[in-house]
């Protein structure tokens, strides 16, 4: 039988209430999934700009707060993890880590689209001002960033996936060494297809080795000076490493 990994990620529609969409998608899809992963980026990008608001932390928390119940109530075995965009303010970013970290979520993934546009797309010319999220390797160094930062402002003790702009065993070993416990490919996969996910692999564990590490786990947070990712990530992280991480495993 199949023996990857289902990871369900959790939206909301426009003009809609977030706490009701998002505990109607766990009610759905939540038996079916091996975790859930509230995009909670969608609260802080149009079109919600009601969101935009120094209350960020506060409404994360009462969204994030009626989804675990929901978790609990559905699928209390599957973990839920939260979604944030890497365009935070430092501060800000701080507290929406607290809010998640004291919620009892079961980690972070970072990052969703970005907001912000690179003088490398287009040349800055008039199609780089575009509306809309910016995916893919013009956001790699941005996500990468915010993924560090998130390492620090949990102190390791959340586990933390890694996406945006990763096509390479390069880029995927940066994010692991960032705190990253797992990656996920999106436009690499459009762009390579499904080949791209044992060699990004190998390519991971060559690097590991080269550093002086027995394997690619014992490399998370490796860049994050003074803090150690915690192992008692419990089920989640094991089933992570043990599938992303190893070069027979399905996925990435």
């Amino acid at each position: 039988g199949y023996k990857g990994v289902i990871g369900v990620n959790l939206g909301m529609n426009k003009g809609s209430s977030p706490s009701e969409d998002f505990a109607a998608g766990i009610e759905m899809l939540g038996p079916y999934a091996d975790y859930l992963v509230l995009n909670a980026a969608q609260l802080y990008h149009p079109p919600i700009p009601s969101f935009r608001s120094a209350k960020h932390p506060q409404e994360l928390e009462k969204v994030l707060t009626a989804a675990l119940v929901k978790r609990g109530a559905v699928c209390p075995r599957v973990p839920l993890l939260v979604k944030l965009h890497p365009d935070f303010p430092d501060k800000e970013l701080r507290e929406v880590c607290h809010v998640i970290k004291a919620s009892g979520a079961d980690g972070i993934v970072m990052s969703a689209p970005s907001a912000q546009r690179p003088d490398s797309i287009d040349g800055g010319g008039p199609n780089s001002h575009e509306f809309g999220g910016l995916s893919g390797a013009p956001i790699a160094t941005i996500s990468k960033e915010a993924l560090s930062k998130v390492f620090k402002y949990t102190g390791g003790q959340l586990p933390l996936i890694g996406v945006g702009g990763i096509s390479s065993g390069k880029d995927a070993y940066e994010r692991v060494r960032a705190g990253a416990s797992a990656v996920q490919l999106y436009t690499a996969l459009a762009y390579e297809g499904p080949y791209a996910v044992p060699r990004i692999k190998w390519e991971m564990e060559e690097l590991a080795k080269g550093d002086g590490f027995a394997s690619v786990q014992d490399a998370i947070g490796a860049d994050a000076k003074g803090i150690e990712a915690h192992n008692a990530h419990g089920e989640l992280t094991h089933r992570f490493s043990t599938w992303w991480f190893s070069p027979d495993g399905g996925s990435s």
